[in-house]
């Protein structure tokens, strides 16, 4: 499974015109970051996982666009594709569209936790990038 994460995301950041080279590290993180969702999905479930295998994708994304001074977003955004909600979206809007409304609001709040999740983690992971970077201007200037 990480592996076809991996080649997925590889593609999807080379149609979004990232590069080879910033592909295929997005796929390669990416591809680890969904290994670590599969595992971490048994032990805390999904809303868990999906919130630190997001953290883990963008940190690793934060570090790589600090080493090779590109933007985050290169490789974040490709990262994070495989982790979002969107077939628990689609059964969600079917349970409405099939009049199942105690289902599509389970469904709602189910996919609402985990895009929360999500953008807490990312938030996080560059608030934290940041406040790493600027601990080194500081400590560079003394």
């Amino acid at each position: 499974m990480g592996a076809a994460s991996a080649v997925s995301i590889f593609f999807f950041a080379l149609s979004v015109r990232s590069g080879r080279k910033n592909s295929a590290i997005a796929g390669g993180v990416g591809g680890l970051s969904f290994v670590l969702y599969m595992w971490l999905s048994t032990l805390l479930g999904q809303v868990g996982a999906v919130f630190f295998a997001t953290l883990f994708g963008c940190l690793c994304a934060e570090a790589v666009a600090r080493l090779l001074k590109a933007p985050a977003t290169v490789f974040s955004i490709p990262i994070i594709i495989p982790l979002v909600p969107g077939l628990m979206l689609y059964r969600t809007m079917l349970s409405f569209g099939q009049g199942n409304n105690s289902g599509g609001v389970n469904g709602a709040v189910s996919t609402l936790m985990i895009a929360g999740s999500m953008s807490l983690a990312v938030t996080l992971a560059t608030l934290a990038a940041r406040l790493f970077t600027e601990a080194q201007h500081r400590h560079r200037n003394r």
